[in-house]
Formats: structure tokens, C-alpha cells, sequence
């Protein structure tokens, strides 16, 4: 046992006419001429015994690299000495060290096994882990990984308070939830893991006798929200060339910072919707603000001709920071796109080459086989007018669009002969 001054006391016959004695011990399969150890007996040599400490034989072994509750097993023997001459004992005995282990046992307190803990961003709230001390021990290190990990590589290595004296460790729940949001565990879901304490004394260390299962649960923020108009299944008659609002509005979202509001076809999702706008004041505001005209652009845009209708599904995605939450619904509209006002222009759509399309700073419009003057507007999808110029029809006709967010615009190009044609423009930078 380390530091202990229990004796253990070797000893032997002694041999006629010796003047001195020396003890050797080696490995099973060693021998005595390159031995582990050679030391002399009690009183310089002279006695037939050798006292050692078990403390002594301890460091003997720590030396050897034997750790706690390991064994080694040697063989050993005596030479006695007179003069010139030497002599072996007759035997070689075979004796089994064992390091004793210094740390006692001790237990994990808390949280219970199998416990579920909700943790919440940047909540100064705190959650304690606690463990009996173990006897003998002057350091802890709580350990987590996965139920398929291990305490070799763990996911967690975290010093107990106190520089890692104490037999508990605190965290905030804001600290946590960190973790698990650099570990890739999203808003609402949770993760299992195993834990356990490693108790350390200089040269000893000790696992707790359990490992317990803890789910932690990543808390949401946002509060769960509502769709609220258009109603689930509405119809809608959208009129070209009238600036009249359509509003789609829903309840607002507990601690929401932004909305979008996405559309898909029946059959698309929205992880790549046909429509993605961030609702009024740059996205704050819990409604968007439509206009007829530019709906009815992006229904031309899609091959849906007048008079024909298509059926969509739209919802309405929060964003906090870290966070995002569907709305509780999904509702689905029936667009038709109205007779409107003027002459189906699709001739007059034929004279223009608009590209690139998507665009990342300039728009080119293509125009050669038209003259005369050119009244040139590009619309946001909610129909907010962007840009208003008139142009000479030309091949070289460029408009800037590198100030322009990412999105899909509606540009309109009117003719001196009153025809109009509208085609839809994506911007990517």
C-alpha cells in the first residue's frame, strides 16, 4: 500500500562463513544476472533478512508502471558473499505482488438514473451532479458520451467545481443547451446519454461503482402559432393589373423575431417551395402584404393561363436566433388567375430575351427585332415597385440588380403599342 510503514521482512539460512547478502528479484521468465531488483539485507548487507516497507515495495511498482489492483508475479532469490567468492541459495522462490488500491468506492447521487432534464438558452438556471467522495481521492472528472460511446473518448470531460475537488459539478441550463447546440441537437429534441464520475489520487484511479442514463431536452422557444387567412381551402380570383392587397396573416409566435411565408404545389415540400417571402417589415411583422398583379405574375410565370387555377398548400415558418417552428397548420388555396384588363401578350413576351436568369448583378434585356421607346419596371414579389426606367429597344438594354436581395422579382416591359409583357426574374448572388 502506498505511504504505509507496515514491514514485510525477507529472509533466509545463513551460509557458513558469509560475510554479506544481497536479495534479487526479476520477472518469472527474468534472470538473476540482469535482475529488477538487487538490494542488500538488513545492517549493510550482513543480516540474513531484508526489511522492506509495504510502502517501499509500492513505489516499486508504481516504478514498474503496475497500476492499482494489477499484480506482478516474481521470482526471487539470495547471493552470499565472502571475499571473491559467491553463492546462490538453493531455491528460487516465486512470489505475487499486489498494488492495493488506494480510492474507496463511491456512487453517483444525482440526477437519478434514467432522469430527463429540459435545459434553456442562455438561462442562468442550475443543474447539479452530484456523487458520493471517495476515500483518497484528491481530484473528480464527470465523463458523458453516447449510449454507444465510451469514457475513453467521451463527449464530456468536465472537472467537478472547485478546480475538481469537489464530489459535485454544476452547470447552467444555459450552458447545456450550448452544448447541445454545437452537438447538433435541433429546438425540441433531446438526446440520452450515459455519465459517470472518475475519482483520481496521484498514482490511482477509480470509475464510480454506476453509469447512469440522463435525456437532455433542448427546450423551444418559440411558441407554437396558428394560420389565420386565408381559411384552409379558400379561393381566390386574382386580377391582373390591379394593385389591390391580398393579406395572408397568422397569430404571432411567442419570441419570434422573423416569419417567412412559404407555398408548394400539392405535391412539393417546403425545404424547396415554390414561394419563399419574408412576411411585411422585412420579415418582423406576422402578415405579408400581396398584391394582385404580382400573385398573377408568378401564376403566368408558372404556366397557369388565364382562366385556369392551381391548387397550392402554404404555412407560415417562425425563426428566433436559434430556433425555428412551423405554424400548427398547413392550409391549401385555389389561385385562379382572372380575365383582367388588355390582351394576352404572349407575342409581345416572344421579342425579349431577359438573361441571365438567375442574375447576380446585371440583367440584360434583349430587344432587336423592336424600336421605339421601352418602359422598363421591376416589382418585388409582394409588388413593391424597385426599379422604373424607360429604355430604347436595343440588344443592350442592362438594368442593376446587384443592390437586390436574393428572390424571385417580376419584371414588366411595356411597348409603345400598349402591350406589356411580365416575366419572372430570380436574383443569387
Amino acid at each position: 500500500t502506498e505511504a504505509s510503514t507496515a514491514l514485510v521482512n525477507i529472509n533466509w539460512n545463513k551460509s557458513a562463513n558469509a560475510t554479506s547478502y544481497r536479495w534479487f528479484a526479476t520477472t518469472a521468465t527474468g534472470s538473476f544476472s540482469a535482475p529488477l531488483l538487487r538490494v542488500a539485507s538488513n545492517n549493510a548487507g550482513t543480516d540474513s533478512v531484508l526489511t522492506l516497507t509495504s510502502g517501499g515495495i509500492d513505489n516499486i511498482l508504481n516504478s514498474l508502471n503496475i497500476k492499482r489492483t494489477d499484480s506482478v508475479k516474481v521470482k526471487w532469490t539470495v547471493y552470499a558473499y565472502m571475499g571473491s567468492d559467491s553463492l546462490k541459495a538453493n531455491q528460487d522462490w516465486n512470489i505475487t505482488l499486489v498494488l492495493k488500491r488506494i480510492l474507496g468506492a463511491f456512487n453517483l447521487t444525482a440526477p437519478s438514473n434514467n432522469a430527463r432534464v429540459e435545459v434553456v438558452q442562455n438561462s442562468a438556471a442550475t443543474v447539479t451532479i452530484s456523487w458520493s467522495g471517495a476515500n483518497a481521492a484528491n481530484k473528480y472528472v464527470w465523463k458523458a458520451t453516447t449510449l454507444n460511446g465510451n469514457f475513453t473518448n467521451p463527449l464530456l470531460n468536465l472537472n467537478s467545481d472547485n478546480s475538481g475537488t469537489n464530489n459535485n459539478l454544476t452547470l447552467t441550463s444555459g450552458a447545456i443547451d450550448g452544448i447541445l447546440a454545437t452537438n447538433g441537437v435541433k429546438r425540441g429534441d433531446s438526446i440520452t446519454l450515459q455519465w459517470t464520475v472518475f475519482a483520481f489520487e496521484t498514482t490511482d484511479s477509480l470509475k464510480a461503482t454506476e453509469t447512469f442514463n440522463i435525456t437532455l431536452i433542448r427546450k423551444r422557444i418559440l411558441g407554437s402559432f396558428n394560420l389565420s387567412n386565408p381559411i384552409n381551402n379558400a379561393r381566390l380570383v386574382v386580377t391582373p393589373n390591379s394593385t389591390s392587397p391580398i393579406i395572408i396573416n397568422w397569430i404571432a409566435a411567442a419570441n419570434a423575431v422573423t416569419y417567412k411565408w412559404k407555398a408548394a404545389t400539392l405535391t412539393g415540400n417546403f425545404t424547396n417551395p415554390l414561394l419563399n417571402l419574408a412576411s411585411d417589415n422585412a420579415g418582423v411583422d406576422a402578415k405579408l402584404t400581396l398584391t394582385h398583379n404580382a400573385l398573377d405574375a408568378v401564376l403566368a410565370s408558372n404556366g397557369i393561363a388565364k382562366g385556369d387555377s392551381i391548387k397550392l398548400q402554404w404555412t407560415v415558418f417562425a425563426y428566433e436566433t436559434t430556433d425555428s417552428l412551423k405554424a400548427n397548420e398547413t392550409f391549401n388555396i385555389t389561385l385562379v388567375r382572372g380575365a383582367g384588363v388588355g390582351v394576352n401578350n404572349i407575342d409581345f413576351k416572344n421579342n425579349f430575351n431577359v438573361y441571365p436568369n438567375p442574375a447576380q448583378t446585371e440583367l440584360n434585356i434583349n430587344s432587336n427585332e423592336l424600336t421605339g421607346n421601352l418602359k422598363i419596371k421591376l416589382y418585388s414579389i409582394t409588388g413593391k415597385l424597385l426599379i422604373d426606367k424607360n429604355m430604347e429597344a436595343s440588344a443592350n438594354n442592362k438594368i442593376d440588380v446587384s443592390h437586390l436581395q436574393d428572390g424571385i422579382y417580376m419584371l414588366s416591359i411595356e411597348g409603345n403599342n400598349g402591350k406589356t409583357a411580365t416575366i419572372k426574374v430570380v436574383v443569387a448572388h
